[in-house]
Parts: C-alpha cells; structure tokens; sequence
C-alpha cells in the first residue's frame, strides 16, 4: 500500500512509480492512494509503464481502515 499525505504524498508517488515495476514483476500487488491533485499524472505513468491494469489506484479512499487491513505492508 502506497499512501501519502500532503506534504510527503509527491515523493511517496515517485518511489511507487519507480519501484511498481519490479515489484509488479515479483507478483506483489500494489494499491496506490496517491491524493487527487496528482491522480491524472500519476495514472498516465501507470499506463505509459504498462501497469495500470495490474495496480489499485485511487486519488482518495473512505476506508482507509479496510484497505490497510488487505495491506502486508503499508
């Protein structure tokens, strides 16, 4: 689960972009709550790398608590 706030939400995106590809490839699912200023740009790198169809992207979520809890690592 990739979840940022704010402040710390740009350089949490830019991690998971630049990491979702390796871990796409070692079967590891990932869910991306990126925030909904960064929603559009963040969704076209998924889909210019590939990935959209193989990730959980959201620009916000009402249930943080569920999706933590489907989470092995936040």
């Amino acid at each position: 689960l990739f979840l940022g706030g704010s402040q710390g939400a740009k350089a949490i995106n830019e991690f998971a972009l630049l990491n979702a590809p390796k871990l796409t490839k070692q079967g590891i699912k990932i869910t991306h709550i990126c925030g909904p200023n960064s929603y559009e740009q963040v969704r076209f790198f998924y889909q210019e790398l590939g990935l959209l169809d193989k990730i959980e992207l959201f620009a916000f979520h009402n249930n943080i608590t569920e999706v933590m809890h489907r989470a092995d690592l936040c």
